[in-house]
């Protein structure tokens, strides 16, 4: 009886096969792309238990052991306090002070300081000038992000903006109703008189000095030149 059960799963036993075969591939690309990862020589992070300090680490083959992220204020630990980096000595085994990292109980991970490269190089010849990149991890932050995201509309709050400016005139949002309408109309019926690129919203006539901050107008241009540049 259990014998023809278990001819009659015959497909099923042959799904499971696929199943296994495709499993196996997935980890072998899997782990391929861990062998092709590069490490920094000498070095590794781990983290220790709440309850624990970089004490716990003390193990042979290292020789310092610094904070990876410092900790800042007095009544409260920073996020990642407890994440250190060791280096190790000339002589010491990466493999063999892991093992001994891992089996010591302060200890709650422990890993080699792994290199990620860029895959994406930037077309703008000028994006070294943008120090402001780097003060908002933008490199970081463009590689997790999708990147033909053509339909997103972004609102910016600032001074003002340079509509003129190489990286932004092709591609600042513009109001075709407005920009097919009537000059002195308001077309799209939204309460701005010809919004074609935008509204500049501030109303501060009592301010001191002069330029866009004055009066409200469709005009979202810095007349200051500062602003989104």
């Amino acid at each position: 009886m259990v014998e023809r059960i278990w001819q009659s799963m015959t497909p099923i036993k042959d799904v499971i096969r696929r199943v296994q075969s495709i499993l196996v591939i997935l980890t072998f690309c899997f782990s391929g792309t861990i062998v092709a990862m590069t490490v920094t020589p000498g070095e590794v992070l781990f983290k220790a238990r709440p309850t624990s300090s970089k004490a716990a680490a003390a193990v042979a083959g290292i020789s310092e052991i610094t904070p990876l992220l410092h900790v800042q204020g007095h009544s409260k630990p920073a996020l990642g306090g407890q994440i250190y980096k060791a280096t190790l000595s000339p002589t010491a085994s990466m493999p063999q002070v892991l093992r001994n990292l891992r089996s010591r109980p302060g200890i709650l991970y422990a890993q080699p300081n792994h290199l990620f490269h860029t895959f994406q190089v930037p077309n703008d010849p000028r994006v070294t000038d943008q120090f402001h990149l780097d003060l908002i991890s933008w490199p970081a932050l463009r590689a997790v992000l999708p990147s033909k995201e053509k339909d997103v509309i972004v609102g910016i709050i600032d001074s003002g903006i340079d509509r003129d400016h190489e990286d932004l005139a092709a591609h600042v949002w513009t109001n075709s109703v407005e920009l097919a309408g009537r000059p002195g109309v308001d077309d799209d019926r939204n309460g701005y008189v010809d919004d074609v690129y935008g509204w500049d919203f501030t109303d501060a006539p009592t301010l001191p000095g002069q330029g866009d901050y004055v009066d409200p107008d469709n005009d979202p241009s810095d007349e200051s030149s500062h602003g989104t540049q």
